[in-house]
């Protein structure tokens, strides 16, 4: 089976308390990255507030997939689109 796209929680889960990234776990996407594999997050965040902080984590790129608002928001990298689904006010 072909890996096409790794999709992660970020909070808690790839970041530290302090949105910062581990050097394995840095180390592991760039590694799925420079394979040809999509990379993307997800978070409760707003997505435009996600792209501004993964500059630090030093990624080869960025992720072609952010996905925020708990799935309300959809930013696609290569586009650079954003998508909105049933946001409540």
């Amino acid at each position: 089976m072909d890996l096409k796209l790794v999709l992660c929680d970020i909070d808690g889960t790839l970041t530290h308390s302090d949105r910062t990234m581990g050097q394995h776990n840095i180390d592991a996407i760039n590694a799925l990255l420079n394979h040809g594999v999509m990379f993307g997050v997800a978070s409760g965040r707003k997505a435009m507030e996600l792209r501004e902080f993964v500059e630090r984590w030093h990624l080869v790129r960025r992720p072609q997939v952010i996905i925020g608002m708990n799935g309300s928001e959809i930013w696609h990298e290569d586009s650079q689109k954003l998508y909105d689904y049933y946001q409540l006010s």
